[in-house]
């Protein structure tokens, strides 16, 4: 039997307030296998020390039977796993950086003996000298490239080592909600463990895990009093992370042993709870020190085009009750500029466009994207000493210029974030976008918008700017604002008619790469985490 085993893992820390006897497990999160056909829950709550659960399958593995087994890890183990995947990182970032120094001075080098060659008083000599060295910090680079690759190997596969191992107690499972079962109660304290999936149709096996941390505390029980209406509630929608909404509301006071959690219609009607609701209930955690509960997220309620109305339930041991209900709230403002993206880069061979617009992976989006050729130098003028109006122009000047490239694609399927990946390393199966003309060291607009698919989902826009390089062999790349690699141009003096100012800062996060080119790892998750570890097992490791 031909077996294929990705393995990847992603350790996450969600920290939550416990609550009642819910129990909010913090998470480090095993990635999918590459063809996103397993997924497991974010958290698991545990009422009375039992669970359910479901892991998921998704309707492309079509044929497959899935099988899972939870296994308990120590401290010992789990910590194994954090000083395993540290050790891993910190030498990859030292390698990234050491990298990025000897590709600054391949490139202060190549253009040099271009400098030369182009130089009609230049000597052979002296032209066969830059070349040489050219040649022989390349040579350096390479012997750096393959070494620092090697060690990296190694110390992911001492990594995946310290992951405690699946065993032969796998229960089979169906692909419906709640179809994992968990028993605690013979645990009590601090408890680790790991949820290992199994999938095969009979010649493919696939792998996954998650693995879970939690407190399991005794519970005891009291009779709940008839609740009543509280008025001065206050429901905000806000951003949590990079592509990730929660609802935070104030002005409720929680009552001993009962539960809350929300419901979210598109009318200002009361629900109806006498049914079984339970896959629409949004459990709320109390804050104590801000007095306010909290949502787990709602991102796909904010993507889609409907009005958001809340109701809040409060439940007790005997019964629940609607106390607050068709609560209008409004959508926060995404952003449009640079800071809308996660990350961008755009080469001959490789596209990484990464937003930042609120998205729930499930929905599958279309983006439209245009790239055009910035003639305004006052607006470029404008950017560069930071003029608030600056962006605001470029936008304008995006939506109605011409483009040489102007497209609705496909964004990544099942993907955290509304984004396009495509060229090397990449597993999205789209197509490289192909960029006809670029003029050496002149500036371009990306400009993306969401598709609403005929009023399904909300439409959201950005722009950002970046310089494109021209290199051998047609070879091409631009680099964006806010990464470390843009440069700007010496526009001279052009009145740009305003001297109004922008302290906003904008950074953009720079995906890792390698070789003379960017490559983003297999998936990109933009979870609401206090630090991600991302790896994928048999594969070939870039940094």
């Amino acid at each position: 039997m031909k077996k294929k085993i990705l393995v990847g893992l992603i350790l996450s820390i969600f920290i939550l307030t416990i609550f009642m006897s819910f129990y909010e497990v913090k998470a480090f999160e095993g990635d999918i296998d590459t063809h996103n056909y397993i997924s497991f829950p974010i958290s698991i709550y545990i009422s009375n020390k039992k669970a359910e659960t479901t892991i998921g399958l998704s309707s492309q593995a079509s044929g497959y039977n899935m099988w899972y087994q939870k296994l308990d890890i120590t401290d010992e183990q789990l910590n194994n796993m954090q000083e395993k995947y540290n050790e891993t990182e910190n030498y990859i970032q030292t390698a990234r950086t050491e990298k990025t120094r000897k590709e600054e001075e391949l490139e202060s080098l190549r253009t040099e003996y271009q400098n030369l060659q182009n130089d009609a008083s230049a000597t052979e000599e002296q032209k066969t000298n830059a070349l040489n060295a050219y040649n022989e910090a390349y040579a350096e680079y390479e012997t750096f490239i393959n070494t620092a690759t090697a060690q990296i190997e190694e110390k992911k596969n001492q990594y995946y080592a310290s992951v405690p191992n699946y065993t032969d107690a796998w229960q089979e499972i169906s692909n419906n909600k709640d179809n994992v079962k968990l028993d605690f109660s013979n645990y009590s304290g601090k408890i680790n463990f790991i949820l290992w999936a199994k999938i095969s149709n009979g010649t493919d096996i696939y792998y996954n895990f998650k693995a879970y941390t939690t407190e399991i505390k005794s519970t005891t029980s009291t009779t709940v009093e008839d609740n009543e209406s509280i008025s001065g509630v206050k429901i905000e929608l806000k951003k949590n992370g990079d592509t990730n909404a929660i609802m935070e509301i104030s002005g409720i006071t929680p009552k001993e042993n009962c539960s809350y959690y929300a419901l979210i219609n598109s009318d200002n009607s009361k629900p109806d709870i006498s049914g079984d609701i339970s896959d629409k209930k949004i459990l709320l955690t109390f804050d104590n020190n801000t007095n306010i509960f909290k949502s787990l997220n709602v991102d796909s309620y904010v993507e889609f085009n409907k009005d958001i109305y809340v109701s809040i339930v409060e439940k007790g041991e005997t019964s629940s009750n609607v106390i607050e209900y068709g609560i209008s709230v409004k959508r926060f403002e995404e952003p449009k500029y640079a800071d809308a993206f996660y990350a961008t880069f755009m080469s001959s061979d490789l596209d990484q466009i990464v937003t930042n617009f609120t998205h729930a992976s499930e929905n599958n989006r279309k983006i439209q994207i245009k790239v055009g050729k910035i003639t305004d130098k006052s607006i470029l003028q404008k950017i560069k000493n930071q003029d608030s109006s600056g962006f605001s122009n470029l936008l304008d000047y995006a939506k109605s210029s011409v483009a040489v490239y102007n497209q609705i694609l496909d964004a990544n399927q099942n993907s955290s974030s509304i984004s396009y990946n495509a060229g090397n390393g990449q597993t999205t199966g789209n197509a490289v976008i192909d960029l006809k003309g670029l003029e050496n060291g002149e500036y371009y607009y990306v400009y993306v918008k969401t598709d609403d698919e005929n009023g399904k989902y909300i439409s959201n826009e950005a722009v950002t700017l970046g310089r494109a390089d021209i290199f051998l062999n047609n070879a091409w790349s631009i680099q964006f604002y806010g990464s470390s690699s843009f440069k700007w141009a010496d526009f001279g003096n052009i009145d740009t008619s305003t001297e109004k100012k922008d302290t906003t800062t904008v950074t953009q996060k720079q995906l890792p790469y390698t070789g003379s080119t960017m490559i983003i790892f297999a998936s990109i998750l933009v979870v609401l985490v206090s630090g991600v570890i991302a790896y994928k097992k048999y594969r070939k490791y870039n940094f």
